[in-house]
């Protein structure tokens, strides 16, 4: 026999631990590139979605909207329904509330466009999808605006638009 070994001049215990951990590393390493994207995008979305809700909060909280805060339901989470009351209401605005729901909606395109740039950031196909949920959004506030559609029916179809929209969000996150 040419080539016999004695066996390692070093003892191999010190493998066994050094594989421990760095086959996790290695294994980890490999997978990190979609979760990394995945991560950065929930941190982001999260964050735009927080700053959203501030300047609706900051904007709906002035005394101009007194009377619409228990007419109308303001929140940018889709899965939060607002009380049964806001949904049930038959009654139709008067013109003082048209004028104070025209006033709002323009207070509000300040909080949109902070979206649509925060979107973009996160990901183009987002603001494609808010461009789209605020041109519905647009046209619903104008019917309501008209006087012919209930305070309830608003609240419904608004809350409707904005599921339509989170759903097309979830469906753009599912194929990252």
């Amino acid at each position: 026999v040419l080539f016999r070994s004695k066996g390692p001049t070093m003892p191999m215990n010190w493998l066994r631990p050094l594989a421990i951990l760095l086959v996790p590393m290695l294994l980890s390493a490999c997978a990190t590139g979609a979760q990394t994207e995945a991560a950065r995008i929930e941190q982001a979305t999260v964050a735009l979605n927080a700053e959203n809700q501030e300047c609706i909060d900051s904007i709906f909280a002035k005394a101009d909207y007194d009377d619409l805060r228990i007419k109308l339901f303001l929140n940018s989470e889709p899965n939060k329904s607002p009380p049964l009351a806001f949904w049930t209401d038959t009654k139709r605005p008067t013109k003082k509330e048209i004028s104070g729901v025209n006033k709002l909606h323009a207070d509000l395109q300040n909080c949109r466009k902070l979206v649509l740039d925060g979107a973009a950031n996160v990901n183009p196909s987002y603001a494609a999808i808010m461009i789209e949920g605020y041109s519905a959004s647009d046209k619903l506030w104008a019917e309501f605006a008209s006087g012919h559609m209930t305070w309830g029916k608003f609240n419904r179809k608004r809350q409707s638009i904005a599921k339509q929209q989170h759903q097309r969000l979830t469906e753009v996150d599912m194929a990252i």
